[in-house]
Order: C-alpha cells, then sequence, then structure tokens
C-alpha cells in the first residue's frame, strides 16, 4: 500500500482513540519504557512532544526529569532536527506546524544549548505506524530519517497496537526503530 494511503487511514485509526482512552495507553507504554535497561543506564533522552493523536509524552518529559535524567527536544531548523536540552515544558513554545519544540528566544538568549548527536542516548521518535521490522510511517518530511541516519544511540517508536503494519513500504531512506513500543509491550526489531 502506497504510503499516502497508510498515513490517511492510520490518521484516521488513531483520530478515533478516545482521549483518556489514548492518555491510558500511553501511560501504559511509559510504564514499558521506564523499565527497559536502556532506559535505566541512559542519561540522556531526546523525545518528541506529541501533538494531536500522537502516543503522549507531553506528561512523560516531566516524569523523566524528576527521575534524573537529561531531556532533549527536537527543533525544526530549515531541513533538519536540532535537539536542545531544556528543564521545564515551560521552555517550549509552538513552533513548525503548530509542535511545541524549545523556544527559540531562550536558545537565543543561551538558556536552551543545542545536544549533540553523539550524547543522546536514546531517541523517543513519533510515527503514524510502525511495522513489525521497526520502520516507521512518518509524516512525509523526512526529519526524523534525516537525522537518524547516523545516529548511535537506540532509536524507540512509540505506538499504539492498532498502528503496527504488517508491513511499511520502504527506500534506502528509511531508517527502522530498534525497538516499538506499544500498551501491550516491547517489541525488538
Amino acid at each position: 500500500m502506497l504510503k499516502e494511503t497508510l498515513r490517511k487511514k492510520y490518521t484516521e485509526i488513531r483520530g478515533e482513540i478516545p482521549h483518556d482512552i489514548r492518555v491510558m495507553k500511553s501511560t501504559m507504554i511509559w510504564k514499558y519504557f521506564c523499565s527497559l535497561s536502556f532506559y535505566k543506564d541512559a542519561e540522556m533522552i531526546m523525545t518528541y512532544v506529541n501533538t494531536k493523536s500522537e502516543v503522549t509524552t507531553y506528561q512523560l518529559i516531566p516524569l523523566l526529569i524528576a527521575q534524573g535524567k537529561r531531556v532533549c527536544v527536537p527543533k525544526c531548523v530549515g531541513d533538519s532536527l536540532v535537539p536542545y536540552e531544556i528543564t521545564d515544558l515551560t521552555q517550549l513554545c509552538a513552533g513548525s506546524f503548530g509542535v511545541l519544540e524549545p523556544s527559540q528566544d531562550l536558545i537565543d538568549k543561551g538558556v536552551l544549548k543545542e545536544v549533540p548527536k553523539d550524547e543522546i542516548d536514546i531517541s523517543v521518535c513519533p510515527g503514524l505506524a510502525f511495522d513489525f521490522l521497526g520502520y516507521r510511517l512518518g509524516y512525509g518530511k523526512g526529519y526524523y530519517d534525516r537525522f537518524l541516519k547516523d545516529f548511535q544511540g537506540i532509536k524507540i517508536g512509540f505506538s499504539f497496537d492498532s498502528c503496527l503494519c504488517p508491513e511499511i513500504e520502504t527506500d534506502e531512506f528509511d531508517i527502522p526503530m530498534n525497538i516499538i513500543i506499544t500498551e501491550s509491550g516491547v517489541e525488538y526489531c
């Protein structure tokens, strides 16, 4: 199935999950995530900030910080994702595509610092759907695939069970996840 057809299908599937159920399933996903040995050993975690019907991470970020993890959030800069360390959700503001990202004002003032890619232990990635080989169906802009092409840390996709796909059409630019976590558990790819 073509990626555009899959994007439409999985956008609809995710959109049909009621908000309270989405939050409950997201909480289950976080519990699996926080139980991973990779998580326990990680110092710096990069995570997306959810929008619309994605697995929620907005409430996860303060939990990670409270557990002593350093957290960075990507900012769209041109065609690239640039991670900046944050210590509080108030350091985010609406950016590209309406997604919360590090405040440009705080970056300009030197409050928020860019995090070198090689300092990131885990990257939690969004996706509309994931297959069992770890490939993700993104939103079609290629930001994460470009960022992940030389990323050496653990790549983790958060997904709902209903958004697991038998197979996603791939090309040479698509980067698979190492792990997919759903409300049912952890899948190593």
